[in-house]
């Protein structure tokens, strides 16, 4: 698959990859310990609040399919840009959940888009990488 990308164009690329992943991951991992903040503004008890990290991971499970389908369908790079501009709306919206309900719904939006952009972003790995040897995934 050879590419079109000066060397540049491969690095930002990698490098924009890189950075959605690690706020990914930040936000997943850190809405655990920001839980105990929510849970006390909100009022939520334990079981409300282990809904909220559960939903979550149900999100997840339900949407790898229909992520890939969407990449598959519309495109890698579109539903890249699409999925990261949701993903953000979603996690700026969680901060303005107002109930329970509120955040249960937010949180699995947030995830929905988050998991769409796994597929996507991994297939744009190739052509962003600066040599065709595989290493770019593993820097991920």
């Amino acid at each position: 698959m050879e590419s079109s990308f000066s060397s540049s164009q491969k690095t930002a690329c990698l490098s924009g990859l890189f950075l959605a992943w690690a706020v990914g991951y930040a936000d997943r991992i850190l809405m655990s310990t920001a839980i105990i903040l929510i849970g006390h503004e909100l009022a939520l008890n334990a079981r409300e609040a282990g809904m909220r990290l559960s939903a979550f991971c149900i999100s997840y499970a339900l949407m790898q399919l229909p992520g890939g389908w969407l990449s598959d369908r519309f495109g890698s790079r579109i539903v890249v840009v699409l999925c990261i501009v949701m993903w953000s709306a979603f996690t700026g919206a969680t901060s303005m959940a107002w109930s329970f309900a509120s955040l249960l719904v937010i949180r699995f939006c947030s995830a929905s888009t988050r998991v769409a952009f796994r597929r996507p972003a991994r297939s744009q790995w190739p052509r962003c990488s600066p040599s065709r040897n595989g290493r770019a995934p593993s820097r991920f």
